[in-house]
Formats: C-alpha cells, structure tokens, sequence
C-alpha cells in the first residue's frame, strides 16, 4: 500500500470511490514489489513493481467509512513502526509528501557494544541514546562513546567517528497549534468529541548523558524535596529536579548539569538508604546530620528506588571487601553435625523397628520367635548397611557412632531377651522343652553375632574406600589450584612487563651512534626477526632504537629523539664525504 500523509489523509492511497449500486465504494492503492523488499526512510518504493488497484464496496455509508478509517490507521501505525512521518505539502516534492524521522527507527546499541571499528581502533558505546528532549517540534537525542587504540603506533588508522558523544535530531514532527486543535474541534461531531484530564510529566532536567561506570561513578536526574527556610510556611514541601551523582565515597544532590551548584552531599560511610512505605518511587539519605528525600521523575524508565538502593549498597560495600572465603573449621563443624544428626535418625529407625519386631513375634511360638528373630536382624543389618553406604560424605567419628550405635542395639537386645526367658521360663515346666528351647537361643546368638561381625568388617571396608576417594578428590583439587596460581603468575609477569616496557625511559644518544648497531640489535631484538632486520638497516636504527629507549608514556622524549634522527639525516645527506683527491 502505498504511503499516507498524515496531515492530509485523503491524498493518501486509501479514497472515497463512491456510492453505486454495488453499493458504497472505495478505493485503495498499493504497489506489489516483484523481488525481496523491505520498506524503510531510505527505500520507500520498490524499483521493481507492479501497480494494483482495488475497489471494495459495502452496504452502508457507516461501514464504508469504518473500514476505510482502520485501513488508514493500520498504515499510519506501520508507516511509524518503521521511522516514517509523512507530511503533504506541495511545495516541498512532485508527489507532495516530506518525510519525517521517527526516534524508533534509530539503531539501538547496547552498553558495551561496538559503534565502529577499524584494524587499529575500536569506539565502545558507554550509554545508549538517550531519551528524546522534547516531545515534539524537534528535540535532540545523545550516545556516549568511548575510543580504544588497539595500536599506538604513529602510522595506526584511526576512527572514523570522532566525537564521544553523538548527538541527532529526533521528533520533528511539528507540536500542534491552538488553530489546529480548534478547527479539529469544530469539524468534529459533538458526540465524537471527549476532552481527557490534563497529564503532567516531568521530563529530564538535562540533555547531559546519565554516565554508570561500576564501583566508580553513577548519574542520574530525580526530584528533590526542598526544605529550607524559604518554604517553612508550606503545609506540603515541593519536589525540585536535581542531578544525583555517586562515586565510591559521596552521594551528592547538585541544581544543574554542569555540576558546579551543590545542594547537598553524604560520605557513603556515614549514611544510609531508606525506602519509604507508602511512597514506592521515592528513597531517603539519612546521617546523623540531615536528611533528604528524593523521587523518581514521571518520564523515567526502570525501578529506580531498586537500582539505587542496590547501587548504593554496592558502591558503600561490596566494591570495597574481597570476596569472602569458607574456613575449614567451620566446614568440619557444620559436617560433625550433619553426620551427628543422620547417626541419630539411624538409631531412632533401628530402635522403631526392632520394637515393631519384638511386638509382632510376642503371639507366636517359641521356635517362630527364633527363627522370625534372625530373619529381623539379618534385615536390621542390612538396612543399616545400606544407610551406612549412603553417608558417603560423611568424614570423621563414623566408626565410633557405630560402635556405640551396635552396643546400645545389643544391650537393647539382650535386655528383651531376659525378658523372653523369664516368661518362658515360668511358662515351660518341662526340662525337655528348656533344654531345646536353651540350645535354639545359643544359635539364634551366634547367628546375630556372626551377622554383626560380617556388617562390621563392610562397614570398615566402606570406609577405608571413602578414605581413598577424599584423598584423591583433595589431590585433584591441590593440582588444580598450583595450575591457576601459576596462570595469574603468568598474568601478573605480562602486566609487569608491558608496564616497564610503555613506562621505559632510555638514553638517545644510544640511536645516535651507529657504529654500535649490530650489538645494540642483537642485545634488544634477538627474538624478533623482523625488528631485527629493521634495526640492522641504517636508514632506520635510528628510529627503531627510539622507539625501543622510550616507551608509550614518554612520546615527548620518543619525538625528540626522532627529531634528533632526522637531524642526523640531513646532516649525513647535506655534507657528504669528499672524495679522496688523485696523487700527482
């Protein structure tokens, strides 16, 4: 479809065609691209199309005027989507149409993000665009960037972008007129018209970029309560804008963007962050001083009572403490108990289930009770094999827990045992009976001790194997650790040595003299062929050798001595050695 202008919707693709006996018509216009197309401010019409016209009829003239008002607005809404204002204006083009930048159309970069880039040069965006300053009637728009050299050498190709801070213009579509809205009004229906509340934003206070750089330095624009003697007979203090600025050790409140009129300012170490109840947009600075309160502008975007509260405890706090690091004696303490608290369970189950045991054998015979007794503890055993191997990272006292855990189990077993025999005892009167009952006893205890020996001794086992596994776990990690501590070993000597190197400080006069240039380029350049041959050159010793005296930091003193270099050229080139003259 083609484009609409807004401040003329009938010049548009879509017409009033008119009423028929069809019905009531309209016509729309559009041009269909015959290859891929994608429609944007600087490709508005396909090279290759091919125009179509339609007429759609309905059965009302409210029907007709309905669709072809959502047609119209769909297109607007896709023409802005796409960075487009159409004006209609005769004078201004043959198909009388001007088109206007949309802020939406304009690239967004995130923080971090690469603007530009080149083989030696690289410009880093620190802000996004900003907000635009005005709403209407052309405002401006700002992107920090930030221009990192990859090669410092004179010859390295720059950025083609040259300002840190881009500026470009954005809503310039024109504010509407008193006039305008007035005749709007008038053509309007009665019914049609609804006049809204008023709405009242308050805006940035500056077109000066909000700058965060973590730990360092965070700007922002907010409202500020004012309260001083000027206005101690207001029942309701007022909100005036401010800029807020925060570094590592002030929070400080000032009245413009320049920064130079302060209004108030709190040492981080000193002061507080109060969120405030029943205002959710608004925080308090407290010392043992003052106080102030500051609120979040209308036009602002995020959580901002959240993003300076964590901020601001950031910058007091974490910015300044290493990270905290676990002390063994505390892991140690915190395991003895964990294994403590899981013995203790174990003896509660084994104590539960040996009663439930003894409780369902009390009805049975005397020869059932002896053989359901050491299916009972040969299933004890063995559960409380299995809990024991899942206490794998458990790491001292286990063996001592569970000889105590097998005593106290036994003493119970004994006592109930005692307490079986004395009621069989006066229940068997036949020493037949006692005899066998006797000899049954003896190997049900034999038995048990056997099967606790044979759980003991895997118990054991399993202990000498989670021994070997912590060790090995505790070697890997003592490996690991020498491999990283040499890594930032290595980190650390690189540093030191680019340091020394851009911060190096030499003598000139070396690259004056070139008589020492084999042993000064052998002394200096053995690992670098290719400086190497360049220093063995003598139209370029000079040169190489002062950049390899004076470092980065020292451009100064590399300049001079390359002006020295020059010097020594002309000179060789202005006086050259006179021929020896022929004998006579």
């Amino acid at each position: 479809m083609k484009l609409i202008p807004e401040t003329n919707l009938k010049e548009g693709s879509i017409k009033d065609y008119g009423n028929f006996k069809e019905g009531f018509c309209f016509k729309v216009e559009t041009e269909i691209p015959q290859e891929k197309f994608i429609q944007s401010k600087e490709n508005l019409t396909p090279e290759k199309s091919k125009y179509v016209r339609w007429i759609i009829c309905v059965e009302t003239q409210a029907e007709k005027t309905k669709f072809m008002d959502i047609l119209t607005k769909l297109k607007i809404k896709n023409q802005r989507s796409k960075g487009l204002y159409i004006e209609f204006s005769k004078a201004d083009s043959k198909n009388g149409q001007t088109i206007q930048t949309n802020p939406a159309s304009v690239k967004k970069h995130g923080v971090g993000s690469t603007y530009e880039e080149t083989k030696d040069c690289r410009m880093i965006v620190l802000n996004d665009w900003s907000e635009c300053t005005l709403s209407c009637g052309g405002g401006k728009s700002y992107l920090q960037l930030m221009k990192v050299m990859k090669n410092t050498s004179p010859d390295a190709q720059d950025c083609k972008t040259k300002d840190s801070i881009m500026t470009r213009d954005c809503n310039m579509q024109p504010c509407p007129s008193v006039a305008a809205i007035e005749k709007t009004v008038k053509t309007e229906k009665a019914a049609e018209v609804v006049a809204a509340n008023a709405t009242v934003k308050m805006m940035s206070i500056s077109a000066r970029p909000q700058r965060y750089d973590k730990c360092h330095l965070k700007e922002g624009d907010s409202l500020m309560m004012k309260k001083d003697d000027s206005i101690k007979e207001f029942t309701n203090y007022p909100l005036v804008p401010v800029r807020i600025v925060m570094n590592d050790k002030t929070f400080t409140a000032y009245q413009d963007d320049n920064l130079q009129n302060k209004i108030s300012t709190y040492l981080l170490d000193e002061s507080l962050f109060v969120r405030i109840k029943d205002k959710a947009t608004c925080f308090i600075i407290r010392n043992n001083v003052n106080e102030d309160q500051f609120c979040m502008l209308d036009a602002s975007k995020g959580d901002f009572v959240e993003e300076w509260d964590y901020d601001f405890n950031l910058f007091k706090r974490q910015c300044k403490k290493d990270r905290p690091k676990s002390e063994t004696v505390f892991e140690k303490s915190r395991l003895e108990n964990e294994f403590k608290n899981k013995v203790e369970n174990l003896k509660i189950e084994l104590v539960q289930q040996k009663a439930e045991g003894i409780k369902k054998q009390v009805g049975e015979d005397e020869k059932k009770k002896l053989v359901n007794k050491i299916d009972q503890v040969r299933k004890t055993s063995l559960h409380a094999l299995e809990k024991e191997m899942k206490l794998e990272d458990l790491l001292e006292k286990e063996e001592e827990s569970k000889e105590e855990e097998e005593s106290k189990t036994l003493e119970m077993q004994i006592s109930s045992e005692k307490k079986k025999d004395d009621c069989l005892m006066k229940a068997i009167k036949e020493k037949e009976i006692e005899n066998q009952y006797n000899i049954a006893k003896s190997q049900a205890d034999r038995a048990i001790q056997k099967i606790a020996q044979e759980t003991k001794q895997q118990i054991v086992l399993q202990r000498k194997n989670i021994a070997q596994k912590l060790m090995e776990m505790r070697q890997k990690q003592k490996r690991k650790k020498a491999q990283l501590k040499s890594e930032i070993m290595s980190i650390r000597t690189q540093i030191a040595e680019r340091l020394q190197k851009i911060n190096k400080v030499g003598d000139k006069n070396k690259c004056m003299n070139s008589q020492d240039r084999t042993a000064y380029c052998t002394g200096n350049f053995a690992d670098n062929y290719i400086k190497f041959g360049e220093c063995e050159a003598p139209g370029s010793f000079c040169y190489v050798c002062c950049e390899n005296e004076f470092g980065d930091l020292h451009i100064l003193d590399r300049e001079n001595c390359y002006n020295a270099c020059d010097t020594q050229k002309n000179e060789v080139i202005l006086d050259p050695p006179k021929p020896e003259e022929k004998k006579q």
